[in-house]
C-alpha cells in the first residue's frame, strides 16, 4: 500500500485545453493506493457571504470545480485550514456538503467541535486507515465550539491553539519593562486583572500582546494549548481503539522556527511527538 500526501489544493477556475491529458502528475498520483490533500478553498460559489476575516484572501470556487480536482484521484481532504471559514458558516456547510455528495472523505471541520474533531476511516487492501485533521493557523473566530445547556454548538474547524513567549536576557528585559511603564501599554489588561477576568503571572512580563520571560539567551518558546492537544490525542486514541491499522494526523500550520519554511515551529514538533507517543506509550505528556 502506497500513500500520497499533497499540500494545499487551490483550484478556483477550470483548466483549459488538454491539461489533464498532458499532466504527468495525474498519472503519478493514480499510481498510489490512497491520495490525500488539504482543501485550501471553499466550494461555495457565489452562494455565501464572506467573513470579515479570511485566510489572507477569500478563496471560493464553484462546487463543480471539485470534479476537476478529483481527476487527480483524491480519496480524502483535510478541511481544517485558515481558508475554511472564508465564507462563514454557510460556506463551510456548502463545502462539506459538496464533499459528502461526491463521496469524498474529509475531516477537520464540522457543525460542532465534536464533529470537527472526529476521525474518518477508509479500508484499503484489507487495512483500516484513520484520518483526522486540525489547523494551528486560522482566525480564532473560525474555531468550532461545543454546545452548552443554553447555547447550540458553533460550526468551525478543529483548532490547535498555541502560545508564544520570548525568552530574553535580563538586560533586554529591563528595556522591555521600561517601555511598559512609560507607555502604559498594559493598562487595559491590568484593569481586566483587577476585575478578575485575567490573572497575572509574576514570571511573565507583558508588552501588549507579547509575553516575555527572563532567560540566559534570546529565543522564542512556543507550546501547544493543553486542552486542544488533549482533545486531538483523545481522537487518536479513539481511532486506535476502533482498530485502525494506520492513523494519519494532518496539521495545517504557517508557523516556523526561524527564517525558512522548512523549519516547523517548536509547538509543531511537540504536537508530532505527542501523537506518536500517544499510540506508542499510551500516554499524553
Amino acid at each position: 500500500m502506497k500513500l500520497c500526501f499533497t499540500g494545499d489544493a487551490i483550484m478556483l477556475t477550470p483548466p483549459s485545453g488538454n491539461y489533464w491529458r498532458n499532466n504527468s502528475l495525474v498519472n503519478i498520483m493514480h499510481s498510489y493506493s490512497v491520495r490525500a490533500g488539504n482543501l485550501e478553498m471553499c466550494l461555495s460559489g457565489n452562494r455565501a457571504f464572506a467573513s470579515t476575516f479570511c485566510g489572507g484572501i477569500w478563496l471560493s470556487a464553484e462546487p463543480e470545480m471539485l470534479s476537476e480536482l478529483l481527476k487527480f484521484g483524491f480519496d480524502y481532504f483535510n478541511t481544517a485550514n485558515n481558508h475554511s471559514m472564508d465564507f462563514s458558516y454557510q460556506g463551510l456547510t456548502l463545502t462539506n456538503d459538496a464533499l459528502d455528495d461526491a463521496g469524498i472523505l474529509h475531516s477537520g471541520s464540522g457543525n460542532s467541535l465534536e464533529e470537527a474533531s472526529m476521525p474518518v476511516y477508509k479500508c484499503v487492501n484489507g487495512r483500516k486507515i484513520a484520518f483526522l485533521s486540525c489547523t494551528a493557523s486560522c482566525d480564532d473566530a473560525a474555531r468550532a465550539g461545543s454546545p452548552s445547556q443554553t447555547i447550540p454548538a458553533r460550526p468551525g474547524v478543529n483548532m490547535l491553539r498555541h502560545s508564544e513567549r520570548l525568552s530574553v536576557t535580563p538586560e533586554i528585559m529591563a528595556v522591555i519593562d521600561k517601555i511598559r511603564q512609560d507607555t502604559h501599554i498594559n493598562a487595559r489588561f491590568l484593569k481586566a486583572v483587577r476585575m478578575g477576568i485575567h490573572s497575572l503571572s509574576p514570571e511573565i512580563h507583558r508588552l501588549g500582546r507579547l509575553e516575555f520571560v527572563e532567560g540566559a539567551e534570546n529565543r522564542k518558546i512556543t507550546s501547544c494549548h493543553k486542552g486542544d492537544l488533549h482533545r486531538i490525542l483523545e481522537a487518536v486514541k479513539a481511532a486506535e481503539a476502533n482498530h485502525a491499522d494506520l492513523i494519519v494526523v494532518s496539521i495545517h500550520s504557517h508557523d516556523i522556527k526561524a527564517d525558512t519554511d522548512d523549519t516547523a515551529d517548536y509547538y509543531v514538533e511537540e504536537f508530532a511527538h505527542s501523537c506518536v507517543d500517544c499510540v506508542r506509550w499510551g500516554g499524553y505528556w
